[in-house]
């Protein structure tokens, strides 16, 4: 099954169909990063349904993550062991600070999310 079978299996073809371009290809890279990574067609299909969810909106890190924040419940502090600092966390958060590498991989394996969503 390719990565399209997965989203319109997900989703419903039709739906798969009618996402605004950037959601789609946002969608086709996540599936194609967990189907590269071995992981369960279950999770694929898991993850994807919580992606798409109208709020998060992939042009935007700090909004993703303010996003993920929110529906994980996490405050900034529980972010410190990702950023080092509360200063960075805030800095970051408030958009002073520019995501780093370091940053985007911690927080791609915290939230279980595609590192596309903070680039």
């Amino acid at each position: 099954m390719n990565a399209h079978d997965y989203l319109a299996n997900c989703i419903g073809e039709g739906v798969a169909n009618t996402l605004p371009k950037h959601k789609y290809k946002a969608a086709l890279s996540i599936i194609n990063n967990l189907l590269n990574s071995n992981v369960d067609p279950i999770d694929v299909l898991t993850h994807i349904k919580v992606l798409l969810d109208t709020n998060v909106d992939y042009t935007d890190p700090i909004t993703n993550l303010k996003e993920l924040m929110r529906r994980a419940g996490y405050k900034q502090k529980d972010l410190i062991c990702i950023f080092k600092t509360a200063s960075i966390a805030s800095e970051v958060l408030s958009c002073k600070r520019a995501l780093t590498v370091e940053h985007i991989r911690g927080l791609s394996k915290l939230f279980n999310v595609s590192a596309d969503l903070f680039i």
